[in-house]
């Protein structure tokens, strides 16, 4: 199958671009990794992006807030103790400007 006939398949079946449907899944197992106390530079590596401010910034697009403040890792605080992250809501920007 040709690239660009996968390309638009998949956009058909799956309602979004490819790109779009990779950051998320990047991001979402970035999520899991991070919850396990991962650092923020081998999550970022380990889910594709070539920097940690690459990473910092697709996320900070998606869920309105750094790796760091989304699990209360800034400045002294330990897990868990940032009360200002967001609980599990979040929604995504609908443009397609994105780093791949």
């Amino acid at each position: 199958m040709a690239r660009r006939t996968f390309m638009r398949a998949f956009s058909r079946e799956m309602c979004m671009p490819f790109g779009r449907w990779r950051q998320h899944a990047r991001l979402f197992a970035s999520l899991e990794m991070l919850a396990q106390g991962m650092s923020i530079t081998d999550v970022a590596i380990a889910v594709g992006y070539s920097s940690v401010s690459a990473f910092n910034e697709v996320f900070r697009a998606a869920f309105g807030t750094t790796p760091q403040a989304y699990f209360g890792r800034g400045k002294g605080r330990s897990p868990g103790q940032n009360e200002d992250a967001p609980k599990g809501h979040w929604e995504w920007r609908e443009d397609d400007s994105s780093p791949e």
